[in-house]
């Protein structure tokens, strides 16, 4: 992409905690083919010294911030939208401090804003590494352009992943619709942040993979046994702001739309309950409507621990 002066400055955010990978995704996020960016970095009260990973790039691009409390503790939301915050970019991502980018992430992804101009949210293809960088898997490559309920049904037909990392957003988009939504420890979040962006202007995609996901054994969802409860939750919140934003559309997709919803929901809790450790099992059963869990699949996850 030839660049001048008018190049739009764009945020990549890296909202830091753990230690392990940090340098990495700073080298990738600096190692862009794209140089108009800047790099804020906001250290959420880790309990690591961050500090000196970030001081020996020595590069005026990158803005270092330290929250006084844990901002993520009580959701990893919170912090994210701190980021945004203290973005001044026409374009904003969100790094995660584990992943990594590939050097034309920003370039790939600013073609497609300059070729779709009322589109608000841009996306990368994906790959799983592991804790060396090896690769494992991929997601699925999707078209370059749909709108926000074709994306939704995808979704929920199983035939989108995502993970937060690979998106560049308009910035001001973002913050109109008031910046990455809260649901408990952000399951769910990155994707109804997504459709909500999406529902002006629909989603571009690029077919290269450039965001590199690491399945670190530190993510969310390897904490299976210890966050069910907010999973749940989360899930319960998460499907009852996707029917708000469906609400317009016409019956014969909505009742599609929902059917798949019902069947992925049946496939997220049934995952959720049988990783869960007893003692919340025993918890979820109490408040079984609340959490909108069926009894059978209860009872199966009961016959998964063995309990009497």
């Amino acid at each position: 992409m030839n660049q001048d002066t008018n190049s739009p400055l764009v945020t990549i955010a890296i909202p830091a905690y753990k230690k392990q990978f940090l340098s990495l995704a700073i080298s990738s996020a600096l190692a862009q083919t794209y140089k108009n960016i800047e790099l804020i970095v906001v250290n959420d009260c880790s309990p690591e010294n961050l500090t000196p990973i970030i001081e020996s790039f020595n590069n005026e691009r990158i803005s270092y911030h330290v929250n006084q409390t844990n901002l993520g503790a009580d959701n990893p939301v919170y912090n994210w939208n701190k980021c945004l915050a203290l973005a001044h970019g026409e374009f904003f991502s969100l790094l995660c401090d584990d992943d990594v980018y590939e050097p034309t992430f920003v370039e790939d992804l600013l073609q497609l804003a300059q070729k779709f101009p009322r589109t608000n949210v841009f996306r990368s293809r994906a790959d799983f590494i592991d804790s060396h960088g090896q690769t494992t898997n991929w997601y699925p490559s999707s078209p370059e352009w749909e709108s926000m309920r074709d994306y939704m049904w995808h979704v929920f037909s199983g035939f989108r992943k995502q993970t937060i990392s690979e998106f560049l957003y308009r910035t001001k988009a973002l913050r109109k619709i008031g910046g990455f939504f809260p649901l408990p420890i952000a399951w769910h979040s990155d994707y109804l942040s997504v459709y909500k962006v999406a529902a002006t202007g629909g989603i571009a995609s690029t077919y290269r993979i450039s965001t590199h996901f690491r399945l670190s054994g530190q993510n969310i969802s390897s904490r299976d046994d210890k966050n069910a409860l907010e999973k749940l939750l989360a899930t319960k919140i998460y499907l009852q702001e996707v029917r708000k934003l469906v609400d317009s559309e016409d019956k014969i997709f909505k009742n599609h739309l929902f059917y798949q919803m019902r069947r992925h929901t049946k496939i997220n809790n049934r995952y959720i309950l049988n990783n869960a450790n007893r003692f919340l099992l025993l918890k979820i059963a109490a408040k079984r409507k609340f959490y909108c869990v069926s009894g059978s699949l209860l009872w199966h996850a009961f016959w998964h621990k063995r309990l009497p």
